[in-house]
């Protein structure tokens, strides 16, 4: 009777740790594609300065507008 309970005592504890690391795992992944949309949206600015963008085309300007031609302006920083 004592070796049941222990097999079940062990076969629960083996299912909250792979609940709680499944869990870890997903909040994980949400925290990387929020870290990542912060960082492109502090970073987009970035890409305005020295961009000229003409007519109107399939090319996606940095700005957000399709256009025709995209002109960058080269820097040694």
């Amino acid at each position: 009777m004592e070796k049941v309970k222990t097999k079940i005592l062990c076969a629960g504890l083996v299912v909250a740790a792979s609940v709680y690391g499944f869990s870890v795992q997903t909040q994980e992944g949400e925290t990387n594609s929020l870290f990542r949309e912060n960082v492109e949206a502090l970073a987009s600015g970035e890409y305005e300065q020295g961009v000229i963008c003409w007519g109107y085309g399939s090319l996606d300007c940095p700005t957000g507008e399709k256009v025709d031609w995209i002109a960058t302006q080269y820097r040694l920083d």
